[in-house]
């Protein structure tokens, strides 16, 4: 995803939906990782990527290359660390788990 933040963009129109607590939390800690303002503007733009690699076949193409080049690139990093499947597996679950415990005590 590009760098952009919703403030580069006019809005013209608003949705409302509804998440739960696990992906509200993760959509924060990606609107701050990916520098947006807020979860708001970082869903902008992934439904507006979305909605256009969907939509033009060729945007589709160009960026499923550009993310299958940028993976070899690392890959071939000579300082690229790389993480057995079940220690990423692992830690997701102990995070899924976490993020659960958290809802369930705000919520029972």
């Amino acid at each position: 995803m590009s760098g952009r933040t919703s403030a580069t963009r006019a809005t013209i129109a608003t949705l409302t939906i509804e998440i739960d607590e696990a992906t509200a939390a993760s959509l924060d800690q990606l609107s701050e990782q990916k520098r947006h303002a807020d979860r708001a503007g970082l869903l902008g733009q992934i439904i507006a990527e979305y909605a256009q690699r969907e939509t033009e076949p060729e945007g589709y193409d160009a960026w499923f290359r550009e993310e299958v080049e940028t993976a070899l690139r690392e890959m071939d990093d000579p300082g690229a660390e790389f993480i057995p499947g079940e220690d990423v597996s692992r830690a997701w679950e102990e995070q899924r788990a976490a993020l659960l415990k958290r809802a369930t005590r705000k919520t029972g």
